[in-house]
């Protein structure tokens, strides 16, 4: 089975949106603050990946899920 990388996207926009929603921070604070954790320089990556880009590193998407889920949970 291969990966919908524009599917993926559409859903990390969705959860990014509901994140927002329930914080009051902004799309590009959270692109930003998930890049971040992720060790990366900004959230310019995190923005490519909603665009559908594929994620290239299985660590980078696993890194991810992790810092996605605790950020839906606070």
């Amino acid at each position: 089975m291969t990966a919908d990388w524009n599917r993926f996207g559409e859903l990390l926009t969705d959860l990014l949106y509901r994140i927002k929603d329930a914080d009051g921070s902004t799309i590009t604070g959270l692109q930003v603050a998930i890049g971040q954790r992720l060790g990366k320089r900004g959230g310019d990556l995190i923005a490519k990946w909603r665009q559908g880009l594929p994620v290239a590193r299985q660590q980078d998407l696993e890194a991810l899920a992790r810092v996605l889920a605790t950020l839906a949970r606070d």
